[in-house]
């Protein structure tokens, strides 16, 4: 039987945020699980340096700590996550610009885990991050699989928390991939990281007209993440900050038409193993185009890049219908990850669909 906690003991604990010695204590936790080939002294440094970029600067990146009541400052708390305050965008019939949270490292210690409080947390959370007015009665305390267990987490015991919504990949091995395409001579330019960040504001007018058409599409409300002010950069900075994945960095984080209208792909590096061992993904981040056409040619570009830098693969999160027979003619396989769930929670609409749910968001 799977180990429980007393509802006593829950209803003493509340969400707090973390002390500079809890924050400590919290990657300390998650250090042997996700420090990846780095020392305590290169994980600190990286996580430090990332707390200062544009995504997580000016109380944008909050640490929140499931900590007794009466001792909120204990280093013994129960678990922890992280969440990023970011705009995004939310049409039902008007435009709208909303408040949104990025929620990252849910990490419960071993001696912690199948008693509750993951769960416990991530209901309080609701009281931290909505706006009261989408709230409703206080939740008492009362688990499920992986991929279930956040959408059982809501705002009260009888409403639905964070749901998945479209958990899928597009692989292509770059052996199979760079036999079926080949990088056009000319019409493309690889992006330095500054013009990386141009591209994803460029990106955003073009976002917002496309959230609209969907939701005129689909007749219910739609959301979605943009990539500037630093949200896309994230994901290779965490790169570009680690000091064991120095030598993993690309020549380029992006690639674009230098004519017609916006196309363009960016990317960071999924890496798994240790020197010399190391298993390497260029995980796109982004990806528009205009044509199946230019699309082949875009992943010329990229596959081209990846077999040049050492990478077996290339992966993208939800490809556009449109381009899935065209990605099956490069090599490329569609399948639902057993892995990194994206989940949402609009507390406007119950019956959301999220759109641009890819790495970056």
């Amino acid at each position: 039987m799977a180990p429980t906690t007393d509802m006593e003991e829950l209803r003493n604990l509340s969400l707090y945020p973390a002390t500079p010695e809890q924050i400590y204590e919290y990657r300390s936790r998650m250090f042997p699980s996700w420090g990846r080939g780095h020392t305590r002294e290169q994980y600190d440094a990286r996580d430090n340096a990332l707390d200062d970029l544009e995504h997580a600067a000016d109380g944008k990146m909050v640490s929140w700590v499931l900590a007794p009541r009466d001792h909120p400052k204990s280093l013994d708390f129960k678990c922890a996550c992280e969440t990023y305050r970011r705009k995004g965008r939310y049409y039902d019939g008007e435009m709208k610009t909303v408040t949104c949270y990025g929620i990252a490292s849910v990490f419960t210690p071993d001696r912690n885990r199948r008693k509750g409080y993951a769960k416990h947390m991530m209901h309080l959370l609701h009281w931290v991050l909505a706006d009261e007015q989408f709230l409703k009665d206080f939740p008492g305390v009362g688990s499920p699989p992986p991929r279930e267990f956040y959408k059982a987490c809501g705002d009260t015991l009888t409403t639905g928390g964070w749901v998945t919504q479209d958990a899928m990949s597009t692989i292509w091995e770059v052996e199979v991939t760079a036999s079926k395409v080949s990088a056009p001579a000319s019409g493309w330019e690889w992006l330095s990281e500054k013009e990386v960040g141009e591209v994803w504001k460029e990106d955003v007018p073009l976002l917002e007209k496309e959230i609209m058409e969907r939701a005129k599409e689909v007749g219910k409300p739609v959301a979605a993440f943009m990539p500037d002010h630093g949200v896309g950069a994230f994901q290779h900075m965490r790169l570009v900050l680690s000091e064991p994945h120095g030598p993993l960095i690309t020549k380029s984080w992006g690639v674009k038409a230098t004519e017609g209208s916006l196309a363009y792909a960016t990317w960071s590096v999924d890496v798994h193993g240790l020197t010399p061992t190391v298993r390497k993904t260029l995980l796109l981040t982004r990806l528009r185009v205009q044509s199946q056409e230019q699309f082949k040619e875009l992943m010329g570009m990229v596959v081209g890049l990846a077999k040049e830098g050492g990478f077996q693969k290339v992966e993208f999160w939800n490809l556009p219908a449109n381009l899935e027979a065209e990605a099956q003619t490069m090599g490329g396989v569609t399948s639902e990850r057993t892995a990194h769930f994206p989940s949402i929670k609009c507390y406007a609409s119950d019956d959301v669909v999220w759109v641009f749910n890819e790495k970056w968001a």
